[in-house]
Formats: C-alpha cells, structure tokens, sequence
C-alpha cells in the first residue's frame, strides 16, 4: 500500500469513494487549498482505496475526513492513514489535531482512542440522516494535552 498527498487525476476516484463511505461529504471538499490536505491510500491492483482529509490552521490541524473503501476496512488503512494524517500535521507545526465523529460510529471511536485521541465533548444533532450527536476528540501530536 501507499499512502501519498492526492493528485488532480484522482478526483473522481475520490468522490465515488466519499459517496460510498460518507454520503454526505461535499464533492467540492477534494478541491486543493493552501490550509487542507488530502491523503489517498492506493492498494494495488485495486487502486484508492482510502483517504484522510487534514484541515489546518495555526497550530491546529483537524482531521475532516477519514474514509475506506467498505471491502478494505479492518486491515489497518485507517490507522495508517491517520499516522500520515499525523506526520503531515507534524510538518506544518501543529500542535494538536481535533476531529468529530457520530456517536453511534463505535468502531471510529475505538480506532481514534487508540490512536490516542481522546473525547472532549459533543454537538447535538451535528449530523443529518439520520439525526445524531458528534462526539468531540482530540489528541496531542508534540505533547500531552491540558485537561478541559
């Protein structure tokens, strides 16, 4: 496998992938900015299959998006994409990195604790069809965080 910053040739590989394992992510969100990062995963013969979108600001970093292809999921690819998700922050100097996941979305949250995120607090009715608490985590990527 190989994980690697997203080009323009893989766009529409991109949206179908978002279409399959987030529905309600925006078309438009893969569109290059100076301040976002997106990371594919590719598994030859079978091409994308992942990807993880970074968002930074300051010393910030937000992971906006984190998805794998449904016959690939539980082999690793999502915390693989997380720890690119993670040296990337790293090399623009965030500090931190936040990201927000439903509450019924157990098997994220698991991934995410070990990975050392930790939840923080949640958004009622964050998301839509169907309606559903976010659940707030964040970790520390240079040093332990501060409890709130």
């Amino acid at each position: 496998m190989t994980i690697r910053p997203a080009e323009a040739a893989d766009r529409s590989a991109l949206q179908a992938l978002a279409a399959e394992a987030l529905p309600s992510w925006p078309p438009d969100a893969f569109a290059p900015a100076d301040a976002r990062q997106t990371l594919v995963a590719e598994l030859p013969p079978h091409g994308l299959v992942g990807f993880a979108v970074v968002q930074f600001a300051l010393d910030e970093a937000e992971l906006q998006a984190l998805a794998v292809a449904a016959g690939f999921r539980r082999q690793g690819l999502g915390a693989a994409l997380t720890d690119a998700a993670f040296a990337c922050a790293r090399r623009r100097r965030a500090r931190v990195m936040f990201l927000e996941v439903r509450a019924g979305n157990h098997a994220a949250q698991a991934l995410y604790r070990g990975l050392g995120f930790e939840a923080y607090g949640r958004r009622p009715r964050y998301y839509h069809h169907p309606e559903e608490d976010a659940v707030l985590m964040r970790t520390g990527l240079d040093a332990p965080l501060p409890k709130i």
